[in-house]
This record gives C-alpha cells, structure tokens and sequence, in this order.
C-alpha cells in the first residue's frame, strides 16, 4: 500500500515538474516577445502607442491616415 502512494507521488512530482518546465519556457517566450514588441516600437513610429508619439509623429500620422481614407473613397467611387 505505501508502495503504491509513493509511486503515485512519484508520478505526480514527475508531471508537475514537467508542467513548471513548460511553464518556464512560456514565459520565457513571453518576454522575448515584448522584446520584439519593444524593439519595433522604438524603430518605428508608427508602431508606438498615441500616448508615446511626439507631434510631428501625430501630425505623419494624421496625413497618412487621410491619404488612406482618400485612396479608400477613390476604391469605392
């Protein structure tokens, strides 16, 4: 009887420490992700957040978002 709840204990601390592996390496993923994210951010503008562009920043973007609503009428008419 001992014998067994030993070897299901076994069992159990052999699947968990396989799960906190898995774990670890997600997070891992995670953060090398934000990395990316960060990194793309600081390259280019236009994948900031609004609150993190300057003016000038805000005003390209204002055009570029009109010369894209121009093209897009210009596609429907």
């Amino acid at each position: 009887m001992l014998s067994k709840h030993i070897e299901m204990l076994t069992s159990v601390n052999l699947q968990l420490a396989h799960l906190i592996g898995l774990l670890e390496v997600e997070k891992r993923n995670g953060r090398e992700l934000d990395e990316v994210r960060e990194a793309g951010r600081r390259q280019w503008w236009w994948g900031a957040l609004i609150d993190e562009l300057g003016l000038s920043e805000l005003q390209q973007s204002r055009n570029v978002l009109l010369e894209l609503k121009r093209n897009a009428k210009k596609q429907v008419d």
